[in-house]
């Protein structure tokens, strides 16, 4: 690994010298993706793509560089781009762009069956407030109508009683609700 480190500053003593090298960059970015250093390989994938926007393997390591994000579809727009440019090399086909679509195939199938799933079971949940220390205090006082609103109510599709189960919850003060951006 330290010689990647080392390259990386050999091709910083170079930019300094030719700083408008597309080249330059896309090693760095190389490099970089070997030691893991996304956020960096980004950038220099970037700017070589900036420099030479023209050249496919730029647009393929950019690609490359969002993949390591997770950034699917940015990776599927530049493997897009850089086939558009050179449609006859085989490994930018079979282990970039068609690797990237297989991806999003298989991320809308997981979507697909997590919502069957959630259909199938009926599950309702009910969104809650979140609790404060001074709200806490004065729940107390609140009528069962303004404290049920504060729960989360899970209903499954059947009428069964499973023992042990509650019907409603408080959700802890740190709760964290997440959502798809997807």
């Amino acid at each position: 690994m330290s010689g990647y480190w080392e390259a990386l500053k050999k091709w910083d003593e170079a930019l300094a010298l030719t700083p408008k090298d597309a080249t330059l960059y896309e090693m760095k970015a190389q490099a970089y993706l070997q030691l893991c250093e996304v956020f960096p390989a980004v950038q220099s994938a970037s700017k070589a793509v900036q420099l030479a926007p023209t050249w496919w393997e730029a647009y393929q390591t950019l690609g490359r560089t969002h993949l390591g994000l997770g950034e699917v579809k940015l990776a599927l727009r530049s493997f897009s781009k850089a086939f558009h440019i050179n449609p006859s090399d085989q490994e930018l086909w079979e282990e970039d762009l068609q690797w990237t679509l297989s991806l999003l195939r298989r991320k809308q199938t997981m979507k697909d069956q997590l919502e069957t799933v959630v259909q199938q079971s009926r599950i309702s949940i009910r969104t809650v407030e979140e609790e404060s220390e001074e709200s806490a205090s004065e729940s107390t006082a609140l009528s069962d109508t303004e404290a049920e609103s504060r729960l989360v109510q899970f209903t499954s599709g059947s009428d069964e009683k499973h023992e042990g189960e509650q019907k409603l919850r408080r959700l802890p003060g740190n709760y964290v609700q997440m959502r798809d951006t997807g």
